[in-house]
């Protein structure tokens, strides 16, 4: 079960809705990238990959883990169908060229339309691993995708770098052990330090509930993995608004007491649909 499905159980819901304090904060910032086009989720799942070779650049870190994109590239090559042939071959070269594009973006550090474009690719990959072949066509690494190349050279103008600049650490799609295998591999956006951020490309600039819940989840989901102390390095939760240039940053006990947390974490673990692993290791 996916974090966000468990999210959506009764059960759950009215627990998060009892301990949990959403903020309302006053925001006015204007929005100062427009979408372009109408693939808003491939663009917001592309922007995921361009802040992330930004911050990797940025910070001096080298990833530790496949991109996702990766999984989704093996999981094509691991299939059988024949009809999925040409789309694996195409992918493969997507990917190859992705590869060479991000090593020439770590020696520049300059933005170039040929990086966006290789971002999209990723991001069709991505959608592999996450919903399955079926969500990609060999015509989609042939396609042009102008508007939205367009639309991240927008987005990557807006990122504040000195606000995402790490301290200690800076971990690109952290999972969180037994925690994230429970919700089936859930991975949040961004740690920075004791930051657990999430990235949002909407127009909308407004804290929603159901944005604060997931930051909470998996806040929730680290401490079902590991030991309370590992857990306990996030003390903040942040939002990006990509379309807005803006950083939206909580701390976690505003939000939710740390005995509120505790008590979620044991309502978890008693909840019928979920089997909670023993805990072996940290995010």
């Amino acid at each position: 079960m996916s974090l966000t499905n468990l999210l959506r159980l009764p059960e759950v819901r009215t627990e998060f809705e009892k301990r949990i304090r959403i903020p309302k904060p006053t925001l006015n910032m204007p929005l100062r990238a427009e979408p372009g086009g109408a693939r808003y989720a491939l663009v917001g799942s592309a922007f995921g990959y361009l802040l992330g070779f930004h911050l990797e650049r940025l910070n001096n870190i080298e990833r530790s883990k496949p991109w996702i994109a990766t999984v989704g590239l093996l999981r094509l090559r691991s299939l059988r169908d024949p009809r999925l042939i040409g789309v694996s071959h195409t992918a493969d070269r997507a990917y190859s060229q992705a590869l060479e594009v991000h090593w020439a973006f770590n020696v520049s550090g300059s933005f170039s339309s040929e990086l966006a474009q290789v971002c999209i690719h990723l991001a069709l990959l991505e959608r592999v691993a996450r919903g399955g072949p079926n969500f990609l066509l060999q015509g989609d690494f042939n396609e042009r995708y102008d508007a939205e190349v367009e639309d991240l050279s927008r987005l990557w103008s807006l990122i504040p770098s000195n606000q995402f600049l790490a301290d200690y650490r800076c971990i690109l799609n952290p999972t969180f052990g037994a925690g994230s295998r429970l919700t089936g591999g859930a991975d949040a956006d961004l740690i920075i330090d004791n930051t657990l951020v999430e990235i949002k490309t909407t127009t909308v600039l407004a804290l929603q509930a159901s944005y604060v819940y997931q930051l909470v989840g998996y806040c929730l989901l680290s401490l079902l993995a590991a030991s309370e102390e590992s857990a306990n390095e996030i003390s903040k939760i942040g939002v990006y608004f990509a379309r807005h240039g803006y950083l939206h940053l909580m701390e976690l006990a505003d939000v939710i007491d740390p005995p509120g947390l505790e008590e979620l974490k044991i309502f978890l673990e008693r909840v019928p649909r979920l089997r909670v692993p023993e805990a072996h290791e940290g995010c």
